[in-house]
């Protein structure tokens, strides 16, 4: 009965942690604060807010100029033929651009595409860090879990030990059977040592993201259900193609290029605006009112093929955006590829091993009635515990790549976005 007790909190140490644990919604009100505070996502939203900023004033292309001149003082001029005297002259000159020949829609339209290249930016460097805090989180409770299997473990060959010791000094254990044990037992320390060191670097890496306490993750299913649930590779596929940040930069980075070579075009043509005039003043004993009426027109007929030059540099950037987005489009269907096959992978390992768990517990038990009735050995016992041990540590490992695996799949299909959450 005390080793069925015994047991039993080893599997239940593997799936609750049962301290520091918070809700759900605790979780992802930290991993939330945790990525708005990284510094790489406070960089790419400064961008984006001066992007924004250039964006909205890029419609000042359609508006007109206006300026204010004015000017006092006092000419002395020995040329009968010139005036002198004191000047005192104010005056507006508003110039009115016609928008003919796209000069001024292509340039509002390129400060737009430059902001969705920046807004997709935002979104996968958002995706990119959630990602890693969630990878470093899983890391450190699958470390947290390891180490108190290993720690559990080291008691029991401490137990194992000293029965071993009694049992030798009695003739009920030979010398190389007792040799054996004690073997083990040096093994396990190590083993128990190196997950110490495992879980040292896995909390000082989380808690960078973290400073004011780690979230626990009280259940795994219920955390990941925060997020749509991919149930085959054709929703992973569909999912990545209209929100994967990376397809959707290299989309928005060809419009940019194309939105670029259209403003290089508009070079090639002529800008036509009015330009109005008005002047109030004096000089001398005579007047200086004046106004003016102008429309201007501004034509490029020669400058040495510059205008050419740029509109041809421009067509073939276009075309090289377009070629790039084409390949992030290819490889983006190959990662979600390899992303599903690793998760469907480690889900059916994690299975596995979950009733390799139940059977082994199950010939540990047998083994302890067989020991007590003198039909079985105490090696042949820790031999069965020993398995049983390292079938769990084998279980929490896979259970942890199932969960990195489903989540860089999310990453992978646009998914693990702050916004996109249930």
């Amino acid at each position: 009965m005390r080793l069925y007790k015994f047991i039993f909190k080893i599997l239940f140490c593997c799936v609750v942690s049962v301290s520091n644990v918070v809700q759900a919604g605790d979780i992802y009100g930290a991993l939330h604060q945790a990525v708005i505070d990284d510094p790489r996502v406070l960089s790419v939203r400064s961008n984006l807010q001066a992007l924004q900023v250039e964006a909205d004033g890029s419609i000042s292309a359609y508006l007109p100029t206006v300026r204010g001149n004015g000017s006092a003082g006092k000419l002395n001029n020995s040329d009968p033929l010139s005036r002198d005297g004191t000047k005192s002259v104010y005056g507006l000159d508003i110039s009115q651009p016609i928008p003919l020949f796209g000069h001024e829609s292509t340039r509002v339209d390129l400060a737009h595409r430059v902001l969705l290249v920046e807004e997709a930016e935002v979104m996968r460097m958002e995706q990119s860090v959630l990602f890693e805090i969630l990878e470093s989180l899983l890391e450190y409770s699958m470390r947290k879990e390891i180490l108190s299997v290993r720690e559990k473990q080291v008691v029991a060959m401490s137990e194992q030990t000293s029965a071993a010791k009694k049992s030798l000094e009695g003739g009920g254990l030979k010398a190389t059977e007792s040799t054996m044990i004690q073997s083990s037992a040096i093994r396990t320390n190590v083993l128990f040592a190196q997950a110490k060191a495992d879980f040292s670097i896995a909390d000082s890496k989380v808690r960078q993201y973290f400073p004011d306490g780690i979230p626990l993750i009280h259940d795994m299913a219920v955390f990941l259900n925060y997020w749509p649930v991919l149930l085959s590779r054709e929703s992973a596929i569909d999912a990545a193609l209209l929100s994967s940040p990376s397809l959707l930069k290299a989309q928005a980075a060809a419009e940019q290029t194309q939105a670029e070579y259209a403003v290089a075009k508009t070079d090639l043509f002529p800008k036509i605006s009015i330009n109005l005039q008005w002047q109030e003043g004096s000089f001398g004993d005579a007047s200086a009112d004046s106004w003016g009426f102008f429309l201007n027109l501004d034509a490029p007929l020669y400058e040495g093929g510059a205008n050419f030059t740029r509109s041809k540099s421009a067509a073939f950037k276009s075309s090289a955006a377009k070629e790039s987005a084409r390949h992030e489009y290819w490889q983006l269907l190959k990662r979600i590829e390899g992303a599903w096959i690793s998760w469907k992978a480690s889900s059916d390992m994690a299975q596995v091993f979950n009733e390799t768990e139940t059977l082994d517990s199950n010939v540990v038990s047998l083994t302890q009635d067989l020991l007590s009735a003198g039909a079985a050995t105490r090696i042949s016992f820790l031999q069965a515990q020993q398995s049983l041990f390292e079938t769990v540590l084998k279980g929490i490992e896979y259970r942890w790549l199932r969960d990195v695996t489903y989540v860089r799949l999310l990453h992978e299909s646009g998914l693990l976005s702050l916004n996109s959450a249930n």
